[in-house]
C-alpha cells in the first residue's frame, strides 16, 4: 500500500481514505447493478 500514501499524511489517514474509496466504489457498483436490473425488467436488454 506504499503507492497509496499521500505526501504529508499519516499511514492511518491513507488507509482510511483507501477504505472510503472502496466503499464509494461499492456504492457505484450497486447503482450500476440497479440500472442493469431496471433495464432488464423494462426489456431494454435480455
Amino acid at each position: 500500500m506504499r503507492g497509496l500514501r499521500i505526501r504529508g499524511q499519516s499511514k492511518n489517514s491513507t488507509i482510511k481514505q483507501y477504505i472510503q474509496f472502496l466503499y464509494n466504489a461499492l456504492g457505484l457498483l450497486e447503482e450500476i447493478r440497479y440500472f442493469l436490473l431496471l433495464a432488464k425488467d423494462l426489456k431494454y436488454i435480455l
